[in-house]
């Protein structure tokens, strides 16, 4: 087994250390899941980035399926690896290395591979240094040491390699056998050997290298130098596992019997503790501050032996990993893949909701609303607070809060006599996060309850700076953003934003400890703060604050500040001033800032953006991590420049930066700030307007997700276009909106509007989820098992079964076709269904023994009968008996059909049989049956009828159906044929904005030519409202959509096409 060790010691800022309320039993909510059958191993990074999976059997392979995911649980790589995976681990970069029983699969930290799958020898055990660049594995014969360049080193030895371990930087390695410690450092390129006549079973080394513990089978702890010295060695019975922190003071183990011990590096017990079952696993943060004992249940203990959380399991768990810094923990049992965030190691807000919803079927899945609150909601937060493994939402109203589940049902409310603000915070250290409210009634209120509603603690901080409250329209408040032990002196610290208006004071950064609320630090400041960061912006291992300004020039001045300039401030988790930084000209202005690596250097950069209030002054630049200008120094424009997300846009690996200005423009720019694409949308765009970005979609692309105070909503694609809209009742708030996910496989949009609404998918069932890798091979697999059947049968001469199989076939593959790739498969239907067609007109003699027949007169020419028996006239009535008798089955069952609502379900043998040779009503020689153009305004009305469409199994091409397929297309080419020869009727949805649409007067032009070339009608408008457009004729028919409605066209379209065809489509010559 691999142990994974300690890492650099920093300060583990929102991981707590002291309990004040212990909460056991509890199941939190994990950040992702996944369903996965067949585990046998997997490995997590140090830095909690990568995982990787490897499973005996999977749908792409016989033997040997891998899956690396990455922190939000996208899929960055899979495979098949020739035999049964032994080992495997993966670096903070995402290279990885598989073993197995015959071979290896390393890919590099270079990007480069190298794979033996017949080295003749089974892989053990496998580390990998932190960014990849080494490898150490061992075999049944040898050591092997990995770089970039593939096997570097190798040492021969007489019994397997059982464990491996390597510190960060890859300089050391060590390794056991059965009687062995082997240690390998790069300095000296020499291996040093230590005879221990015993197997070691857990290896850990500091990332010094000079600190070696290593578990025996017989019971026995050796602490070893860097020269394999022993140091002090003791027995512990029944030992297991061994976990060690970065410096190698610290290091815990685990034993068969349930108990845990925890040392220093002079092998010296500072504590240990009895659980019910075997220890197979233990873990500990890099600064010894957390343990994790998987038994039966996930127990976490503190630092001093206590037992901060018990984490229920409904299977038994089989491998665990902690982060580098304890914020995370995952791990695997039989069937699940559980991904833990415990705590924030830094918090930043680029406005990206980076956890993206999961695909699945259907993939034309539309977002639709699902509940709706009463009430006029203020702000919404998720979070898990009552510890159930479901997060729930709380929402602020004008003079309460309310608690809802994901169904939107209450589970509790609270009523106050002010206006409460709402947030989400661990204060208790039980990793379950608590409700704090606030109150905006100037005396500075903070409330704490717990998930079930009751108050633990509250206080009002306004006597601190005021002897009264300030009267009426002084603002005056306290946010709290961060927790955690800060000092390292046992106690929680809070650390708030304090915002005060005409009042002046107090403005800046306030720590307090909880729950004694006495100060700890205040960092004052002269203008108002926003977009507050933590993160650690140098690399010195410590979290920093980050923070951009308003100057509302309400005459406060602190130092050389005042409060009619903006700033960015960076200052400490002590409440020390890092540098402050002025931006812009003295006014009423505001810069919004970010904090992200822009250019993938391994460096954060700080991104900002200004405006001013009377929208006559912009700025858009980037800082380095000390507020030197980067790019963007001279930056100044004459609007406003609003910085609304930073994110990988378009799935190159590189950011992007999205930015708005009045009235309504959206803007695109690259890491150096170079203008990328440029877009006018359909709302008002001003600073009440905020952009969120996530695939709330699942189709593996960006969605940027808009709101304005003109009540309405816009989810634009990552071209900045429009895809979905949607306007909201008026009312006395502007429009605001989150994506969250609520442990289920797809994201929810919620809306605060004139009441709390909740949209999400039809199909969104609860974690863990299947990864879509392997929901689409195993339907490829359901496919290619389908026609594999069909092929059988129609050799057999059953070919009503066949054409069962081939319409199975042909129903799975639509339902995967818009991921593209998969056109071997269309062809190969397509030839199934043309071989059932010939089959049926090629039907042989009945093999029953023939009837005596009387000779003909003797008028008649003399009838030549054959060697079996038949005569020509004989066998052509039998055929065309049989032949009538078939057509005449075909018939009845047609007539019954047309009776029936058609029903979503495997098709009948009959069904089946009618499709493939012609017969079924809707369907045609056309690749499509209807097109449907329509201008974007109009999307809403184009959606819900292809939808409807779908449902009665009618062809429609509606752009957003064909995603994958359009993808990297020349679309003014594809629109030929799609508005041309291969649709039966196009339906034209005409308003007001259809004729001045540059994509629907190109789709028209393509329609009246093709119109031209048909005996019938081809062309079917939909009037929307009263617009006419050139080109269709004043007595041509059209529908009244305000009369007919949605299902109105439906069923017009459906008696139009059950309407023999007169035409077929062109020949290919033609076209």
């Amino acid at each position: 087994m691999v142990m994974r060790k300690g890492f650099i010691s920093v300060v583990v800022v929102g991981i707590l250390l002291m309990s004040v309320n212990m909460s056991t039993s509890e199941t939190l909510s994990p950040l992702w899941s996944y369903r996965i059958e067949n585990m046998t191993d997997f490995a997590m990074s140090r830095n909690g980035e990568y995982v990787v999976v490897a499973c005996e059997t999977g749908p792409l392979c016989e033997k040997g399926q891998y899956y690396v995911f990455d922190r939000y649980g996208n899929t960055a790589t899979h495979g098949c690896i020739e035999g049964e995976i032994t080992a495997v681990d993966v670096a903070d970069n995402g290279a990885f290395f598989v073993g197995t029983r015959t071979g290896y699969y390393f890919s590099s930290s270079s990007g480069r591979i190298h794979e033996d799958t017949d080295v003749g020898s089974m892989f053990e055990s496998v580390s990998v240094s932190e960014h990849g660049e080494v490898v150490v594995a061992g075999t049944n014969k040898e050591i092997l040491i990995f770089d970039s360049n593939g096997i570097r080193s190798r040492k021969e030895v007489s019994w397997p390699v059982s464990s491996t371990t390597i510190n960060d930087s890859g300089d050391t390695v060590v390794a056991g056998t059965v009687d062995t410690i082997f240690l390998y450092k790069e300095s000296t390129n020499k291996w040093l050997e230590h005879q221990t006549n015993s197997k070691s079973i857990s290896l850990a080394v500091s990332d010094d290298g000079n600190t070696i513990i290593c578990g025996m089978g017989t019971g026995t702890i050796w602490i070893l130098d860097s020269e394999l010295r022993i140091q002090k060695g003791f027995p512990v019975s029944g030992l297991t596992s061994i976990a060690m922190t970065a410096d190698g003071k610290y290091f815990v183990c685990g034993t068969r019997k349930g108990k845990i011990y925890y040392f220093n590096s002079f092998g010296e017990q500072i504590w240990s503790r009895d659980v019910k079952d075997t220890i197979s696993d233990i873990s500990i943060s890099s600064d010894g501050s957390l343990v994790a004992v998987p038994s039966g249940n996930v127990l976490l203990f503190d630092s001093s032996g206590k037992k901060l959380q018990e984490l229920k399991s409904s299977e038994t768990i089989q491998r665990m990993y902690f982060s580098k810094f304890g914020e995370i923990l995952s791990y695997i049992t039989n069937g699940e893949l559980i991904f833990l965030e415990l705590s924030e190691q830094s918090r930043v807000w680029n406005y990206e909701q980076k956890l993206p919803s999961r695909k699945s079927i259907p993939l034309d899945d539309q977002l639709t609303e699902v509940w709706s609150y009463v009430g006029t909601p203020h702000s919404v937060i998720t979070a898990d607070v009552n510890g159930d493994g479901q997060k729930e939402i709380i929402c602020s109203f004008t003079k309460e809060i309310v608690v809802l589940n994901s169904e939107g049902k209450v589970l509790w409310k609270k009523s106050f006599n002010f206006g409460p603000d709402i947030s989400a915070m661990d204060v208790t250290e039980d990793f379950i996060p608590e409700v704090i409210v606030k109150s905006d009634d100037r005396r500075m209120g903070f409330y704490v309850f717990d998930g079930e509603g009751q108050e633990l603690a509250n206080h009002e901080f306004y006597r601190l700076w005021h002897s009264e409250p300030p009267p009426q329209g002084y603002d005056l408040g306290i946010i709290p953003l961060w927790s955690g032990d800060i000092d390292k002196d046992g106690v929680i610290e809070v650390i708030c934003q304090l915002h005060a208006g005409y009042a002046l004071n107090p403005r800046g950064f306030y720590a307090f400890e909880y729950p004694s609320f006495k100060e700890e630090w205040y960092y004052p400041v002269a203008s108002t703060l926003a977009t507050i960061h933590f993160v650690d912006i140098d690399g010195d291992g410590q979290v920093e604050i980050l923070a951009g300004s308003e100057g509302p020039c309400n005459g406060r001045q602190v130092g050389s500040t005042d409060d009619c300039h903006a700033y960015i401030y960076a200052v400490t988790l002590q409440g020390e001033e890092l540098w402050t930084k002025q931006i812009g000209p003295e006014g009423y202005k505001r810069i919004y800032i970010a904090v992200v690596d822009l250019n993938g250097d391994g460096n954060l950069e700080i991104v900002g953006g200004g405006w001013s209030f009377e929208d006559n002054w912009g700025t858009l630049f980037i800082l380095d991590s000390e507020g030197n200008y980067t790019v963007g120094k001279e930056n100044g424009f004459d609007h406003s420049v609003f910085l609304e997300s930073i994110a990988d846009m378009d799935n190159d690996g590189k950011l992007e930066i999205l930015t708005s200005s009045p009235p309504s423009t959206l803007v695109l720019y690259d890491y150096k700030l170079r203008e990328i694409r440029r877009k006018d949308v359909s709302i008002t765009l001003s600073y009440l307007a905020k952009a969120l970005v996530n695939d709330i979609d699942a189709d593996l692309e960006k969605e940027i997700i808009l709101t304005s105070d003109d009540k309405k909503l816009l989810i634009l694609n990552n071209n900045l276009e429009e895809e979905w809209d949607k306007t909201f009742p008026s009312y006395d708030k502007y429009l605001k909106a989150a994506i969250v996910n609520l442990n289920r496989c797809k994201n929810y949009l919620l809306v605060l509007s004139d009441k709390l609404y909740a949209y999400t998918y039809s199909n969104n069932p609860q974690q863990p989820c299947v990864p879509w890798v392997i929901t689409k091979q195993e339907k490829i697999n359901e496919i290619e098992n389908s026609l594999e059947e069909a092929r059988k049968y129609l050799e057999q001469g059953n070919v009503a079964q066949a054409a069962e199989y081939v319409s199975q076939a042909e129903e799975t593959y639509r339902s995967i076709r818009s991921e593209g790739g998969l056109e071997e498969y269309y062809k190969e239907i397509e030839d199934m269904k043309e071989a059932i067609k010939v089959s049926l007109t090629e039907t042989p003699p009945p093999t029953t023994s023939p009837p005596t027949t009387t000779p003909p007169p003797t008028t008649s020419p003399p009838t030549t009968t054959p060697a079996d028996g038949w005569s020509i006239l004989e066998k052509t009535a039998v055929i065309c008996s049989i032949a009538g008798f078939i057509l005449a089955i075909l018939v009845l069952l047609y007539q019954k059909m047309k009776k029936e609502t058609r029903q979503e379900e495997i098709p009948s043998k009959e069904t089946s049989l009618r499709k493939i040779i012609g017969e079924e009503p809707l369907r045609s020689d056309f690749e499509f049956d209807i097109a449907i153009s329509f201008a974007g305004e109009d999307r809403e009305i184009a959606e819900e009828l292809a939808s409807k469409l779908r449902t009665k199994d009618i062809e429609v091409f509606y752009d957003r159906f064909f995603k994958g397929e359009l993808w990297g297309k020349e679309l003014t080419k594809y629109f030929q044929d799609v508005y041309g020869p291969k649709t039966r009727f196009v339906v034209v949805l005409i308003s007001e904005y259809y004729p001045i649409k540059d994509w629907t007067d190109f789709e028209f032009s393509i329609m009246r030519e093709e119109a031209k070339k048909r005996k019938t009608e081809f062309i079917l408008p939909v009037r929307i409202d009263d617009t006419e457009i050139e080109g269709i004729k004043p007595d041509v028919a059209y529908l009244d959509f305000q009369k007919e409605k949605i299902d109105g066209i439906v069923n017009c379209l459906i008696e139009k096409l059950s309407k023999p065809l007169d035409q077929k489509p062109p020949e290919e010559d033609e076209k």
